[in-house]
């Protein structure tokens, strides 16, 4: 039985079936099912050894890669135009019915997507530009999701602009759509920022 964890925000769940693998997360509606290490005690926290092993994501790295290549482009508010920010770099944007359970993914210089609402939308171009831009090819690891998926989160809620936005509301709804993202990875912005207090 697979153990699997969201690779945004970390909701974690057993599936009876290995099918579940890069599925979408009901938990968020952002992330996907990702398998984490094998080596895990039966309550679902990893054991000394695999920690011991794993020194697990950094996340710093990508965070500030995403800053820097706003910064390069002269993007400076919200809403970041991500779609235009990956053809600006080589990426066509495909439109894919037949991708089974992901929601996107990387071929080539093609970031192809599946049928999705448009905050999900906005968040794949980001996760799959992260692949491109960070050089981290798919199934590398759970670790490169989760760092590439902070690139993502990062791009599309740079911090310093989230705390500009919360200086005049701390409305989460109203951020989000002004950031145009679900309120989830809003939330998970606010709180990577320590804005946590301030956003509600």
């Amino acid at each position: 039985m697979p153990y699997l964890r969201c690779n945004v925000c970390d909701h974690e769940a057993y599936e009876r079936s290995v099918l579940a693998i890069g599925s979408e997360c009901g938990e968020c509606e952002e992330g996907e099912l990702i398998e984490t290490d094998e080596d895990r005690e039966e309550v679902g926290t990893p054991t000394a050894t695999a920690a011991a092993k794993d020194p697990g994501p950094r996340l710093a790295l990508p965070r500030a890669a995403a800053r820097d290549l706003l910064a390069a482009r002269g993007i400076a508010a919200p809403p970041i135009p991500v779609k235009r920010l990956a053809e600006s770099m080589g990426l066509a944007i495909v439109d894919r019915k037949n991708l089974g359970s992901l929601s996107g993914r990387l071929v080539d210089t093609r970031i192809e997507i599946a049928p999705c609402s448009a905050n999900r939308r906005r968040f794949v171009i980001a996760h799959e530009l992260g692949h491109h831009f960070l050089h981290k090819p798919h199934g590398s690891g759970s670790h490169v999701e989760a760092e590439v998926n902070a690139f993502a989160g990062e791009l599309l809620v740079p911090g310093p602009m989230l705390a500009a936005a919360a200086r005049d509301t701390s409305d989460l709804s109203s951020l989000a759509q002004r950031f145009r993202v679900s309120s989830q990875v809003l939330e998970i912005a606010a709180r990577v920022h320590h804005l946590g207090e301030r956003i509600g």
